[in-house]
């Protein structure tokens, strides 16, 4: 047998032994006696093999386990274990599942009204903008901006004759996919991608270390003769994830020339990225960007997205979902020799995993 908090490792496990020490931890997990301890065990065991949780969360879910959730309990009592969390209304629930249905009514409530109170509402006339008004995208991932260039391009065509009134895009960092808008070598795709493309394997004192060398360089560059002038005399920034590079674009802009209308679109984490020495500053600048600038229009991706907002910064901003703006092509299905128009009909359909879920 295996003592909860005493898993057996090294050259002590023989062929069978894994298999039965994860048996016997299983079976003491739904046991109120000695459940507590197991599923402490069961959650470091998980921190060692993480892609155990995806086994585990489907026998989890078999009868036979009355509804025990073996990755989301032992999770949240490891949640519960710290400071003040542990009298909170999800500690006191027992389960994940019962946390989830105790807090159902609320989030379902803070749900309708991110729905019915955060739709933006469309405008009686169109939009209309000078002929070769210059919109510069900032960001880091290529896809997103896409989508939200095209909307907003989309947005600003002339009534009338239904063509787009000249409007200009520049793109500048989106180090992911850079091919995407052909700016690889830019500036700026360079710098962001220096700082993030090993952010999630390095260390905070190292991602400190290189906070502060991206401000430096930042800095640098927009204050020098190099700093590109579709950038700094554009008409309208389209800024886009993270909030943490489109914040420090406001603070280092050059004095020299005039801060620019911004549009904000995020989607993913609003601290992405965000040493932990900086974070708080970070979440009041967002407060203040939201709230208090004239300048600055701050929209997420879902409902959802709003929702994680909130739930940090305490600031509920609208949200637009930009799905399918990029993908304006039709399906024509083959159709075999002889067969009749329109007698029979196929359709594509492109299914998304958060179908039912706010996304």
């Amino acid at each position: 047998s295996v003592v909860p908090g005493a898993l057996p490792d090294g050259d002590s496990f023989n062929a069978d032994a894994p298999g039965c020490a994860l048996r016997r931890l299983l079976q003491l997990v739904s046991k109120p006696t000695d459940g507590s301890s197991a599923a402490q065990s069961l959650f470091r065991l998980m921190l060692r093999e993480p892609s155990l949780s995806l086994i585990l969360s489907d026998i989890g879910r078999l009868p036979s386990n009355s509804g025990v959730d073996l990755v989301l309990d032992p999770w949240l009592q490891e949640y519960c274990q710290h400071g003040a969390k542990a009298h909170s209304a999800e500690c006191n629930a027992g389960s994940f599942d019962q946390a989830v249905q105790a807090q159902g009514p609320a989030w379902a409530h803070m749900g309708v009204r991110l729905y019915t109170r955060l739709q933006p509402q469309l405008p009686t006339e169109s939009c209309r903008p000078r002929s070769g008004a210059l919109v510069a995208t900032v960001g880091s991932h290529s896809g997103l901006s896409l989508g939200v260039t095209a909307a907003v391009k989309a947005s600003l065509v002339d009534a009338s004759e239904g063509q787009s009134s000249g409007v200009r895009l520049a793109y500048f960092g989106h180090w992911a996919w850079c091919q995407n808008v052909d700016n690889c070598e830019e500036p700026l795709a360079m710098m962001f991608k220096e700082y993030q493309q090993d952010w999630a394997e390095t260390d905070d004192a190292i991602n400190e270390k290189h906070f502060q060398q991206l401000l430096t360089k930042l800095e640098s560059f927009l204050k020098s003769s190099a700093v590109p002038s579709d950038l700094v005399k554009a008409d309208l920034l389209l800024c886009t994830r993270p909030f943490l590079f489109c914040w420090l674009l406001r603070v280092l802009w050059p004095p020299e020339h005039e801060q620019l209308p911004m549009l904000h679109y995020y989607s993913g984490p609003l601290l992405f990225d965000t040493t932990p020495s900086y974070m708080q500053e970070v979440l009041s600048a967002f407060r203040q960007t939201v709230t208090q600038s004239a300048l600055d229009l701050v929209v997420s991706s879902s409902a959802l997205q709003s929702a994680w907002m909130f739930a940090m910064a305490g600031t509920a901003v609208p949200h637009v979902r930009p799905h399918a703006v990029e993908l304006r092509g039709l399906y024509s299905p083959p159709k075999s020799p002889g067969e009749a128009t329109g007698a029979v009909l196929r359709a594509l359909v492109l299914r998304s995993t958060w179908v039912n879920s706010l996304m």
